[in-house]
């Protein structure tokens, strides 16, 4: 039988939903290849066609696209999975008394909970639980990190690679108490999150 409007418009939603998470699957991948092959036009051409197909879907609202951001301290750890286009935030990390035995986590304001005293064993364990509080439908689309200090190569955000994460440990200097925190914070985020892109900001 012939469906009502509304369970129509809906269906055509679910699908479309479906679709772009589909999509955004192959984007993943596409820019996973693109990095490792940079020089493989293939790969490029790959994942800027799947990148138009996905805005075209997104352009209807009907998937959100979250970010989620770190901030790795000398003593503590803030992070938050950000809807970019609303500000609204689907879920909190703080890691409080890094480097101390009471070090402790909180998800979205709720208990503290004793977790790992050093900053990249901390997030290896906290984020998959942070992931873990949002949304069903929720793929994290990349991963931004607060950088205390970029010298004189950095300052604008910048796409993260080896090269990269080589520089900045070589930065220890400029900011001692806070740099290797920032990059153990990004090791741990791309060990976990390795198929989507990380950039840094200074």
């Amino acid at each position: 039988s012939e469906l009502p409007g509304s369970a129509r418009s809906k269906q055509r939603i679910l699908g479309l939903q479906q679709t772009t998470r589909c999509r955004f699957a192959r984007i993943r991948v596409s820019w996973s290849d693109a990095v490792c092959r940079p020089h493989s036009n293939r790969h490029r051409r790959t994942a800027r066609g799947a990148c138009r197909r996905l805005f075209k879907a997104l352009s209807y609202g009907c998937v959100p696209m979250p970010v989620l951001v770190i901030n790795c301290g000398s003593t503590s750890i803030k992070a938050a999975v950000v809807e970019p286009d609303t500000g609204r935030r689907l879920a909190e990390l703080k890691v409080e008394r890094i480097g101390s035995p009471e070090a402790t986590a909180t998800f979205n304001d709720k208990t503290p909970t004793p977790c790992p005293s050093s900053c990249e064993e901390a997030l290896s364990t906290c984020l998959p639980q942070l992931l873990r509080e949002l949304p069903a439908d929720a793929l994290i689309t990349s991963v931004g990190h607060r950088v205390v200090h970029g010298g004189s190569q950095f300052r604008s955000p910048t796409l993260v690679d080896d090269n990269v994460i080589a520089v900045l440990e070589g930065m220890t200097d400029l900011a001692p108490l806070h740099n290797p925190a920032n990059v153990s914070g990004i090791r741990a985020a791309r060990e976990l999150l390795h198929n989507v892109p990380h950039v840094v900001v200074f």
